[in-house]
């Protein structure tokens, strides 16, 4: 009989390319972006969904962050679901590629590209004194 040794799965998996910026893994960064790109809808999400936000527990802050995910510019990636595993950063960019199941296809991308957003984030990081790196992250999730 033989054996499988390894990572072996039924489900499906995606291939991922992100461009972006690590920084250290904290909820009041991440209610400052909210409220840095998109204060209006992050604090009518708040006023709807959490009576007391300075008193709601880590698991409703979190839950909030990722429903309101749409609400910023670019993606979070701060955990295993997302492809990306630390506990002590996170990694918010750009998905410049990726592949469901099949072969990731060829792609020339430009990483000299900075968009308004980009140049916005890195302004809001010197703002806020949050210490960053320009990296891309590659992975797998589950998809």
């Amino acid at each position: 009989m033989k054996r499988r040794m390894g990572f072996v799965s039924n489900s499906s998996s995606c291939s991922f390319v992100v461009i972006g910026y690590k920084i250290s893994k904290d909820n009041h960064i991440k209610e400052k972006l909210m409220e840095f790109f998109n204060k209006d809808a992050w604090n009518e999400y708040k006023e709807t969904y959490i009576s007391d936000w300075e008193n709601a527990d880590q698991y409703e802050k979190n839950d909030a962050f990722l429903d309101c995910q749409d609400f910023l510019p670019f993606d979070v990636y701060d955990n295993e679901e997302d492809g990306y595993s630390s506990n002590t950063h996170m990694v918010i960019g750009d998905e410049i590629a990726r592949s469901d199941d099949n072969q990731m296809e060829q792609e020339e991308i430009s990483v000299d590209r900075l968009t308004k957003d980009d140049i916005k984030l890195v302004e809001f990081f010197d703002d806020n004194v949050i210490d960053y790196e320009k990296i891309v992250l590659t992975g797998t999730r589950m998809c």
